[in-house]
C-alpha cells in the first residue's frame, strides 16, 4: 500500500487491482496534461479505452499539478494532432507507439 507522509492511503484497492490484472499487455505512454509542467510516463493496458487512459492520467496530474475541472471531460490526442481520440477507442486500435506522447486537456 502506498501512503503519504501522514500515513494516509493514496492508492485505493481498485486501482491496485487494475494494475495487477492477469495478462495485462503493459504499454507505456508519455503524457503531458495541459497546464502541467512535467512529462510523465503512464503505464496502461493495450485493451484500455481512451476513457480509461484519461482516468489513469488524471490520477497522476489532476489535483497535483493541474486543477480539477468538475463537469468537464478529459480528452486525449496524439502530440501534434488537432483531433482527439474517441473515448471508446482502445489503445491497441489507436496507432500509438510505446512511449509516444499523448496530450490531455479538459473539454
Amino acid at each position: 500500500m502506498l501512503t503519504n507522509i501522514n500515513g494516509q492511503k493514496i492508492i485505493d484497492k481498485k486501482l491496485r487491482l487494475n494494475y495487477r490484472r492477469k495478462n495485462m499487455a503493459l504499454f507505456p505512454l508519455s503524457m503531458k496534461f495541459s497546464g502541467d509542467f512535467v512529462l510523465k510516463l503512464l503505464p496502461i493496458d493495450t485493451e484500455d479505452t481512451m476513457a480509461e487512459v484519461a482516468a489513469a492520467a488524471a490520477l497522476n496530474a489532476v489535483g497535483m499539478h493541474v486543477a480539477a475541472q468538475p463537469g468537464k471531460t478529459i480528452r486525449i490526442k496524439r502530440q501534434g494532432d488537432d483531433a482527439p481520440f474517441d473515448l471508446k477507442m482502445k489503445v491497441k486500435d489507436s496507432g500509438l507507439l510505446p512511449t509516444e506522447t499523448i496530450e490531455l486537456y479538459f473539454e
